[in-house]
């Protein structure tokens, strides 16, 4: 079994931010309001953009790391350090922003994302863990 190959790795500092619903505002205007979430992950992004968008299926790995609740004590807070997080936002809201963002920039479409692995952990160091690999495919 060959090695796995990360081809680009990227960690993200912050709490992780996960996908918002589409809002309708005044005068029926439509707007995102994960728009400004957006922006700061493509700012982050362009450590690692290539020079042209990947057109290969990738696959994609996400480690939300959110940030343990400030009302709990310090040795709680240690207890909980790098276990799983099993309460809202749901994982996918977390990959879906992530996604959206690298479309365009990191590869062309998120048609392209194959394999795709999230993951929500507890942390007192919030931050998201972002891990691409370009799956090269033999042809028959």
């Amino acid at each position: 079994m060959k090695d796995k190959q990360i081809d680009l790795k990227l960690i993200i500092p912050g709490q992780p931010a996960a996908q918002k619903r589409h809002r309708t505002g005044r005068g029926g205007r439509r707007y995102d309001p994960s728009s400004t979430d957006k922006k700061r992950i493509r700012k982050e992004l362009l450590q690692i953009k290539p020079v042209t968008p990947i057109t290969k299926p990738v696959r994609v790995e996400i480690n939300a790391f959110v940030q343990t609740p400030k009302s709990w004590s310090g040795a709680k807070q240690e207890r909980y350090e790098g276990r799983y997080r099993p309460k809202r936002p749901d994982a996918d809201n977390y990959s879906k922003l992530i996604l959206d963002s690298m479309s365009g920039m990191i590869y062309s479409d998120d048609g392209q994302v194959v394999d795709l692995r999230t993951r929500k952990f507890y942390s007192m160091k919030p931050c998201t863990e972002l891990q691409i690999e370009i799956i090269n495919e033999k042809t028959k």
